[in-house]
């Protein structure tokens, strides 16, 4: 595999070479940033690795299509540099979601401590001999109110560090995370009480500027202000006027919106002709790092480690979710049914969803075969191993599924003296949904419509319907050979159609919705939304309009008719007004050929 690695700085080199050692990953560096004029660059290569001022807009992004590209690795968090949308379809997107949440965190409270207690100042005064106390008096953090604004990994982590010093901390987040033991409060609150506020969400359409004028406006006299994810979450101009009228005491800044030419370059024999960073960088209450909150040695071990592992898996599967099943977690068993081969060590493969998460995937989803063992303790197995993600790596398994082991070309399932019931399967179910509400739990075609319409009510969330279990039965229809030679008997034979009615006809929605995956909103992100329950207003919507789509382009007259009346109903069932009508909107966009909206 050959990759062209843009925005190259010498701190870059080491660890990404140790980690391509023994691999067929070939690297060629480049100091030049990806844009528009350097995109040429990027011929005969399979993907580019960028950084956070490399440019991936739709121009770009069809360049790269066309020459051959086809990833995006970007060895950073944010991706509001990346037009995600030119790239569906096209180009696979991966980011590092969690190189290091400490270094950054670090850096932002050492940002605070520094502009507080004045100590740049200090070391300069000391250097020319100078031990004058004057213009240095700050305030003790403790007993101070800190208001944190995003409450994914990093800004956890910062709320964890101030609550160290003995702050008091605010959150905020428009999907807060209920397992964070934060105290949550509307942004207007938070900027009305916080003494110190800091940033940690990332860039978008709606995050831009939100601190504004009409947001200092609100805020504390003398609030200090610490940004450490996005420049451009802050209106400059606004936090300018904020900082001379006083109303802001002081700002810490690692992050500006218009960085790009700048940041990462030294410019010290040059004249900077950007007046706003100029008057900036001029005031004594202002400090300005240069976007190097995740410089540690450590994060740069992991985001190289990460980017290649993300290559690596992309470049033999592309996945989004990444989907393991155990087969059975009894030990002895497993190694039985696997002397020798890719699969025969039974820790290096139950450890894999470690490994995954370890290397930045977000989503993973687990399933054990019931019926090779006991089911008891398979069914222990599978939540001791959800209870293991999410002690670890702070998020439980995305999807759990469930399959039993059912006739195959080469399988008699009666040969198996652990083969399950119904009854025993629906308690599974039911028991897996109590134990763990907040995973989407799938059940396939190997149960047929009786067992399917048992479950459901209990707790399954996905299905799938018309499925081909013979090697390539997507690509090419399948023959009666292949049809008998199949990985495993699928009992449902409807067609899509069919079962999307039925669904419809029992008061279920059919969704086929995948916003969250191509908006990143996926891991923690996802959890806090599902587990705060605001998913009736991000994935019920999501589901409303997707389904409308459905209706709209392939649906027969019969199951139109149900779907429309069922969309119609279940509007009512958004809690969110605002979110009730925009999508009251977008479904009429529908109606009228317009396509893919999401929340």
């Amino acid at each position: 595999m050959k990759l062209a690695f843009f925005d190259t700085k010498p701190y870059d080199k080491p660890g990404f070479d140790e980690h391509i050692a023994g691999t067929d990953i070939e690297i060629k560096y480049f100091e030049t940033r990806l844009g528009e004029d350097t995109v040429q660059l990027a011929k005969g290569f399979d993907g580019v690795c960028v950084f956070v001022n490399d440019t991936v807009n739709a121009k770009v992004v069809n360049e790269l299509y066309d020459l051959g590209v086809r990833v995006v690795a970007l060895r950073c968090a944010g991706f509001n540099n990346v037009d995600t949308k030119a790239c569906f379809g096209k180009l696979h997107v991966f980011r590092v979601p969690a190189y290091s949440p400490y270094a950054v965190a670090e850096h932002a409270m050492a940002l605070l401590l520094t502009v507080n207690r004045h100590t740049n100042k200090a070391y300069i005064r000391t250097r020319d001999f100078n031990f004058s106390l004057s213009g240095l008096t700050g305030f003790d953090l403790h007993g101070k109110t800190v208001g944190v604004v995003g409450t994914g990994k990093i800004g956890r982590i910062f709320a964890g560090i101030c609550k160290g010093f003995g702050m008091r901390v605010l959150a905020y987040d428009k999907f807060p995370n209920p397992e964070s033991n934060l105290d949550y409060v509307e942004l207007s609150e938070l900027l009305r009480q916080a003494d110190v506020i800091s940033l940690h969400c990332p860039l978008t359409d709606e995050t831009r500027h939100m601190i504004d004028a009409d947001a200092i406006a609100q805020m504390k006299p003398g609030v200090v202000l610490v940004n450490t994810s996005r420049g451009g979450l802050v209106d400059t101009e606004a936090l300018i006027e904020g900082l001379k009228s006083h109303k802001v005491g002081a700002a810490c800044l690692d992050v500006y919106e218009e960085e790009g030419d700048l940041f990462y370059e030294d410019c010290s024999e040059e004249i900077v002709a950007d007046d706003t960073l100029v008057r900036l960088i001029s005031m004594p209450n202002v400090i300005v790092t240069s976007h190097q909150a995740f410089l540690t040695k450590e994060a740069l071990s992991n985001i190289a480690a990460t980017t290649v592992e993300n290559y690596r898996k992309l470049k033999e599967a592309g996945i989004g979710t990444y989907i393991l099943f155990q087969e059975t977690y009894h030990k002895k068993s497993y190694e039985e049914l696997h002397p020798k081969g890719p699969k025969h060590n039974y820790a290096y493969h139950t450890e894999a969803m470690d490994r995954a998460m370890e290397g930045g995937i977000d989503d993973v989803g687990l399933g054990v075969l019931f019926g090779l063992e006991l089911y008891r303790y398979e069914f222990a197995g599978l939540l001791m191993h959800a209870e293991h993600l999410e002690a670890v790596h702070g998020v439980g398994p995305h999807t759990i599924s469930v399959p039993r082991i059912k006739h195959a070309d080469d399988i008699d399932p009666t040969v198996f003296d652990n083969s399950i019931s119904d009854d025993i399967f629906a308690k599974i179910c039911a028991l897996i949904r109590i134990a763990v509400p907040y995973t989407g739990m799938i059940i396939s075609t190997r149960e047929s419509q009786a067992v399917r319409e048992k479950v459901l009510p209990l707790g399954v969330s996905q299905i799938s319907g018309a499925s081909k279990t013979s090697v390539g039965g997507y690509d090419t229809p399948e023959t009666e050979d292949e049809v008998t030679s199949a990985q495993f008997d699928v009992s449902d034979q409807r067609t899509l159609d069919e079962i999307v009615r039925w669904l419809m006809e029992m008061g279920d929605i059919p969704s086929f919705c995948t916003a969250c995956y191509r908006a990143g909103r996926t891991g923690d992100r996802f959890m806090s939304l599902c587990k705060s329950k605001q998913i009736l207003n991000c994935c019920h919507p999501n589901a409303l309009m997707t389904l409308m789509e459905y209706l709209q382009d392939y649906a027969s007259p019969k199951t139109k008719e149900i779907g429309m009346k069922l969309i119609e109903k279940e509007l009512d069932n958004i809690p969110n007004e605002k979110v009730r009508k925009v999508a009251e909107e977008h479904l009429r966009d529908i109606e009228n050929g317009q396509r893919d909206f999401r929340f």
